[in-house]
């Protein structure tokens, strides 16, 4: 009779030990790389938040704290998981009751963290909600500025600027399109993106039919830069898994893998000669290859925190960069290295995309701050500033006659400014509006 009384106890012991605390690594980690990274990285911290690193995700973003530590429900990040601030995260979907609570009880724990995680596992496919735009990710003009490709969430929308309409859709994408490109001729759109912590994806397509003529995948994490050799014979592709891709864009292979960088990359650019390529990303640095051997030549160190996008001056060897530190730098290139040749002000938040005019005159930059800023190239100075939306802008495009600009937001919305006063030329895309909401 004792020993049954034991076995007994023993029995309800193991029962209870079963309710262990919630593991971050093992658990939370996981569901935040499927479902919100993609929006929340280093690179696209949304609203100021990152969720990829636990030390950022307690630090919060631009809305307030989204981890209250024992304290579930003032938590911002549950307040929108749950539905009880609009819009509900993530955009275009919704976590499981499963998820959820698991969230909760993490955060009513205390948070506490047992380590980063080791790998990000295949998210869950969702199903858009009808009052959610998905972001504007990307932009591109055609050749002759009568297109305006928006990469959203699994597809890309064609506009008709002079007629102000969607022409055309393009689908299929296996999630959020980073980055797009037209190709030198103008025949052909390169659309990236990629399922996070699983691979990248690109695709091509005809721009007059809409065809699609390949998909081409290797990476193995998300797409977030893409740039034509300026020949039209090259692809390359910038990725989270730390790497940069060399493509043959007839073939649909990959040439080579450029391996110098020692954390995700963002942003890839050819020079206006197809001489040297640039990239840059999460370890702060900028690196210019040799763009026919794919040699690593050298480095640009300045930016003291991610460096989250580059782009290339029309005609000169120069090159301006832009990141999380807020700074906007311009550098002066040569074959053997690189000077930072001006620093301009600091911005009040992290700065997302930054684009040189057509002429090269003015530089636009866009912020989580959702302000696109037009800056004098060689003055350094701020010509005027564009109110573009409530949120973060995350893609800027001139038009190739550089009288319009375009800004991509988060929250889904594309404005068009005439570049001259500032105007707003038109809204392809009107984000909703969302209030929040109580119980």
């Amino acid at each position: 009779m004792r020993s049954l009384f034991c076995l007994l106890a023993l029995a309800l012991c193991s029962r209870v030990s079963i309710a262990r605390p919630v593991s971050y690594r093992k658990q939370i980690a996981p569901i935040f790389a499927a479902s919100c990274n993609a929006c929340h990285s280093v690179k696209t911290p949304q609203s100021g938040l990152s969720t990829g690193v636990y030390a950022a995700l307690m630090k919060g973003g631009t809305r307030g704290r989204a981890i209250i530590p024992s304290n579930a429900e003032d938590s911002l990040l549950v307040q929108y998981i749950e539905g009880r601030r609009q819009p509900r995260m993530p955009v275009g979907g919704a976590l499981s009751p499963d998820e959820i609570a698991t969230i909760r009880r993490w955060i009513a724990e205390g948070a506490k963290s047992d380590g980063e995680a080791s790998a990000s596992p295949s998210p869950a496919r969702i199903a858009l909600r009808a009052n959610v735009l998905p972001q504007a990710a990307s932009l591109a003009w055609s050749k002759d500025g009568r297109l305006l490709a928006v990469g959203t969430y699994r597809e890309v929308k064609l506009f008709d600027v002079e007629g102000r309409r969607l022409q055309r859709t393009l689908p299929g994408h296996a999630d959020v399109v980073h980055a797009l490109a037209f190709s030198p001729d103008g025949a052909t759109l390169a659309a990236a993106g990629g399922v996070p912590g699983q691979d990248g994806e690109i695709k091509l397509w005809n721009v007059d039919g809409g065809a699609l003529l390949q998909t081409m995948r290797g990476h193995t994490d998300c797409i977030y830069g893409l740039a034509w050799r300026p020949d039209g014979k090259q692809l390359a592709t910038a990725s989270y898994d730390k790497t940069v891709k060399l493509w043959d864009a007839v073939q649909g292979a990959a040439v080579a893998d450029l391996k110098e960088h020692a954390d995700a990359v963002y942003a890839v650019a050819y020079s206006p000669n197809g001489k040297w390529l640039a990239t840059c990303g999460a370890d702060r640095s900028i690196r210019v290859w040799d763009a026919a051997t794919g040699r690593w030549l050298y480095t640009l160190a300045g930016h003291t925190d991610v460096v989250t996008a580059l782009a290339f001056h029309p005609t000169a060897d120069r090159l301006v960069s832009a990141g999380a530190d807020k700074t906007v730098r311009l550098w002066s290139l040569r074959a053997d290295g690189g000077d930072s040749a001006k620093v301009f002000p600091a911005q009040p938040d992290v700065v997302t995309d930054v684009r040189f005019s057509p002429d090269g005159k003015m530089i636009a930059t866009a912020g989580n701050d959702g302000v696109v800023r037009l800056w004098d190239t060689a003055k350094g100075e701020v010509v005027r500033a564009l109110p573009a939306g409530g949120d973060a802008v995350l893609a800027l495009a001139f038009r190739p006659n550089g009288r319009m600009l375009a800004a991509g937001g988060y929250d889904g919305s594309v404005t068009l400014f005439n570049v001259a006063d500032g105007t707003r030329a038109a809204l392809l895309i009107a984000a909703p509006k969302h209030t929040a909401q109580g119980r």
